[in-house]
């Protein structure tokens, strides 16, 4: 890999995760997100940048740019989108599938843990009272099964998703970039679309495998909004809902690596016809 080392730390610096504090990672990122601010164009996300601090950020790169560290990664093509690869660190039950211990599956706790999904689902507090039928935040965290799911994944040469909302399982979706200084990207961030025919409603997320398009073309239906930069250390959120289109233009020959974080309602997952907490709902304005 073209990967340098990482910015913040000396090349003997310690980045085993017995150096590491990671009930402070965790804290710092619950601390980030409840001060986040909501935008609410296109629809309710937030964009948050130093979520980890600088060394533990650092020693994150590390660990992806080295081969020989404890985990030895081996991420796997998925089969749907070509061009994206990713190991499990939490599956959609809210098993830790990082190996252990290790940096990972010590950092997949942080990130996985209580506090954190918490923090993220108040976040957008009127997104789900909406979709809970009115149900108070407080209440769906006491009352529905939400786990949290991670994935670390690598986008490669040709990858690009088109505009879509995502399953109805996901509560809360959350994209934390790992670029590295040297090759981050702008070009190759997550961006969010307006459709122009307002052809939100109802429109949520075809069978499994495939996105949520009116058509093949969707530079004519669709008209970008904004495009997140794909730079280091900072996180992407939002609550999917009818109109929370987002996707990836093709990265050509980049790069992107992320830890792709999902809030998911138990209950939901694989499902195909979700009648149960009213599916997703118009987003909040």
């Amino acid at each position: 890999m073209k990967k340098n080392s990482a910015k913040g730390l000396s090349d003997d610096a310690d980045c085993s995760y017995e150096k590491i504090d990671f009930q402070s990672v965790k804290n710092r990122v619950v601390e980030k997100i409840e001060t986040a601010t909501v935008e609410r164009v296109p629809f309710s996300h937030v964009f948050v940048k130093g979520i980890f601090s600088e060394r533990v950020y650092a020693c994150a790169l590390r660990h992806l740019a080295n081969k020989d560290t404890e985990e030895n990664l081996t991420y796997v093509p998925m089969a749907n989108w070509p061009g994206r690869n990713s190991i499990p660190l939490i599956d959609k039950f809210g098993k830790v599938k990082a190996k252990e211990p290790s940096f990972w599956g010590h950092l997949s706790r942080a990130l996985g843990s209580d506090e954190v999904k918490s923090a993220y689902v108040r976040k957008f507090g009127a997104t789900m009272e909406r979709r809970f039928g009115g149900v108070k935040v407080e209440r769906v965290l006491q009352n529905v099964r939400l786990n949290h799911r991670l994935d670390l994944t690598r986008d490669t040469s040709g990858y690009s998703i088109p505009p879509h909302t995502d399953t109805n399982e996901k509560a809360v979706s959350i994209l934390y970039y790992l670029a590295f200084p040297e090759t981050s990207n702008t070009s190759v961030g997550t961006r969010m679309y307006a459709s122009k025919n307002k052809r939100d409603d109802g429109i949520r997320y075809p069978p499994r495998g495939s996105t949520s398009t009116p058509s093949k073309n969707f530079n004519n239906d669709f008209e970008e909004v904004e495009s997140i930069p794909f730079v280091p250390n900072v996180v992407f959120a939002f609550a999917p809902c009818w109109s929370s289109w987002h996707g990836v233009e093709n990265i050509g020959n980049g790069e992107r690596d992320t830890i792709q974080g999902f809030v998911t309602i138990e209950e939901l997952v694989g499902e195909g016809h979700f009648d149960k907490y009213g599916s997703q709902k118009p987003c909040v304005a």
